[in-house]
């Protein structure tokens, strides 16, 4: 037995050993998790310098665009104006040309009359010049003391944030095309049909007008801009001068406005109407040198587009700046379907290896006419075979063909084996995929639901219109196959289908 004493000391002891070994143990835990919290500091630390290093790349990029941006939208502005200082100069060379021929043909008169027949013709003319002033005059109190028995209405500006003060230039799109306010000049849709640009009568009369309030305003950031003003029955005038400012991009506004609604504007400048008479034939004039120049790209007499050939019978590609604008925006036409073949002596359709349609007629083009409200140009109807047979016209779109079309593109992407719709910069959704079998008729009732889905997501069109899609489509390499006969199976549907060209 040992004592008590002896049986304590040695369980002391025992402690101790205990305890020493669990300190050393401590000691070493602590020193690897201090060096694990310092290497992960050091990480963290690397990853913010790195990130900030990105942010301050993005910033500076962003920067050198934003400068980028100004700079080009100055060029473009000063380019306009160069452009409408040259045109103001040769109207005033005109001016004087005429000036001087009237000036000869006076003093030839005068070497063969004698100077009192002159002096009474000059009187005469001076009493009949007089009496018209007198009728405009007596007109023109007539027409004010009518318009106070009619009620009308007047577009003012917006007081606002997002308001402007703005001189507006209102164009009313009608049924006969657009008519300049209030002058009361209309530009008709034949000439509308003309090339786009900067030789389009609507824009050399927006650049005319604006040179005309430059000339007699004192500020020059209270510039004009066009105000498109569309009544119900002017939809289509609407989309062809859209395609007649495409330089203007987003420098425009527009207000809906029904055909029965009366509308009060400033009294017109009589000044700014000779000037935009002239303007709208020298813009014609330029037109028809134009359309005579190249008529293998421009057809008629009077400047009116024709759209370049392609390897079908039918068009699928517009020119630079024609018809869809930024993809953002919505154009506007009667939507109408496109017109069907004739009955002209057509031999048989004859399909390639690279599936290219080629049709003749026997002495000439054949008898074919196209639809009243195509805007892209004439689409023949294809050969025999080609469509839904079964199916009525406008299958795609019959339960949304009610009132005015309102036309809008969609992008869509064709490959080989899938056609994938892309949504716009600022819509919302993903981007749908169609896969598609040996045949696009096999997968086309897939592909027009998804369209029609798509198309649900934009909204209401305008009050008592609907949406009418064109499918803009990019042919992938390997996708040529595809897209043709995508074309003939929705011809017919209601959907046109036209090729991206950048």
């Amino acid at each position: 037995m040992f004592p008590f004493l002896a049986v304590l000391i040695c369980t002391m002891g025992a402690l101790i050993a205990v305890l020493v070994v669990g300190v050393q143990q401590a000691r070493v835990d602590a020193a690897q998790d201090s060096q694990t919290i310092s290497q992960g500091h050091q990480r963290i630390v690397a990853l913010n310098e790195k990130r900030e290093l990105e942010i301050e790349s993005y910033q500076w990029r962003s920067e050198v665009l934003e400068s980028k941006r100004g700079e080009y939208h100055d060029q473009i502005r000063q380019n306009r104006l160069r452009l409408a200082q040259l045109e103001t100069h040769i109207r005033d060379l005109e001016e004087r040309w005429q000036a001087l021929i009237n000036k000869s043909r006076l003093v030839a008169e005068k070497r063969v009359d004698s100077n009192d027949s002159q002096i009474d013709l000059e009187d005469e003319l001076t009493r009949l010049q007089q009496e018209i002033l007198t009728a405009r005059t007596e007109l023109e109190q007539i027409r004010v003391e009518a318009q106070q028995y009619e009620k009308s209405y007047a577009i003012v500006p917006y007081q606002g944030e997002y308001g402007t003060h703005r001189r507006p230039v209102y164009l009313e799109c009608v049924a006969e095309g657009v008519v300049i306010q209030p002058e009361g000049i209309l530009i008709s849709h034949n000439e509308l049909d003309g090339p786009s640009g900067v030789g389009n009568p609507l824009n050399a009369c927006l650049r005319t007008i604006r040179e005309f309030y430059a000339r007699h305003t004192q500020d020059d950031q209270q510039s004009p801009y066009p105000l498109l003003i569309v009544r119900s029955e002017g939809v289509t005038a609407f989309g062809k001068a859209r395609r007649a400012m495409a330089d203007w991009k987003d420098e425009y506004g527009f207000e809906l406005v029904s055909d029965d609604l009366p509308l009060a504007f400033p009294n017109p400048q009589p000044v700014l109407s000779g000037e935009l008479k002239k303007t709208i034939a020298l813009a014609n004039d330029r037109q028809r040198a134009l359309a005579m120049a190249m008529p293998s790209r421009y057809g008629g007499q009077h400047g009116v587009r024709r759209q370049e050939p392609v390897d079908t019978d039918f068009n699928t590609t517009t020119q630079q700046g024609d018809g869809f604008g930024d993809g953002q925006q919505a154009s506007a036409n009667l939507g109408s379907q496109p017109g069907t073949g004739g009955a002209g002596d057509a031999d048989k359709t004859v399909v390639d290896d690279k599936s290219n349609l080629n049709r003749s007629s026997n002495g000439g083009a054949g008898n074919q006419r196209t639809g009243s409200g195509g805007s892209k140009g004439e689409m023949i109807a294809p050969p025999d075979g080609i469509g839904m047979a079964g199916r009525s016209q406008g299958w795609a779109l019959a339960d949304r063909q009610r009132g005015p079309a309102l036309t809008r593109p969609v992008k869509v992407i064709c490959e080989s084996n899938r056609l994938t719709i892309v949504p716009a910069a600022g819509e919302r959704g993903k981007p749908v995929v169609v896969e598609l079998g040996s045949t696009v008729k096999g997968s086309i009732d897939q592909f027009v639901t998804a369209v029609n889905q798509h198309i649900d997501q934009w909204g209401i069109a305008i009050a008592g219109g609907h949406w009418k899609p064109e499918l803009q489509v990019d042919v992938q390499p390997g996708g040529e196959l595809r897209f043709k006969e995508l074309q003939y199976t929705l011809y017919g549907s209601g959907i046109n289908v036209w090729q991206h060209t950048d």
